[in-house]
């Protein structure tokens, strides 16, 4: 019978399985289990919020340090006045330097020179700030996804 088909165990959305993307946003002190207000006053998930000062399509490039604008808007914004953000301005730009270290040897093959979007952009910060904890301190990496792991679940 079509209608007594069993559904099975309970679906939750995409975005609630990404636990690694969940955890790293959480690493700038945005709370990914909570909704936020953007800059125009609209309620947002929280990647919105940390995009939202990077996101306008005049911030993609360089600018005349050779770093990312999207870098120097995002080091700029509130995010970084956060009592709760686990990463130091210094630590970004040690990530941002070796993004654009790459960027830069990738381009120099190229025709056409690499302009990354924001959301490429934010994603290789991402994979920055994990590869560094991973080699870095592997231990502190596992205890730190294994402790958002259970607020996770508990939400």
């Amino acid at each position: 019978m079509p209608g007594n088909r069993s559904r099975g165990p309970k679906t939750h959305k995409f975005m609630n399985k990404l636990l690694l993307n969940q955890w790293l946003i959480s690493l700038f002190g945005l709370d990914p289990l909570q909704e936020y207000n953007s800059l125009s006053g609209k309620i947002i998930r929280p990647f919105h919020r940390l995009a939202d000062p990077i996101k306008d399509p005049r911030m993609e490039g360089f600018d005349h340090d050779n770093l990312h604008k999207f870098y120097c808007n995002l080091i700029n914004s509130d995010i970084f006045w956060n009592h709760s953000c686990a990463l130091s301005k210094e630590q970004i730009l040690i990530y941002e330097e070796n993004i654009t270290r790459h960027t830069m040897a990738i381009n120099k093959k190229r025709h056409r020179p690499i302009v990354w979007k924001y959301y490429q952009w934010l994603t290789l910060l991402f994979a920055e700030i994990y590869l560094d904890r991973y080699f870095n301190n592997r231990q502190g990496l596992l205890s730190d996804l294994n402790d958002f792991a259970d607020r996770f679940n508990r939400h």
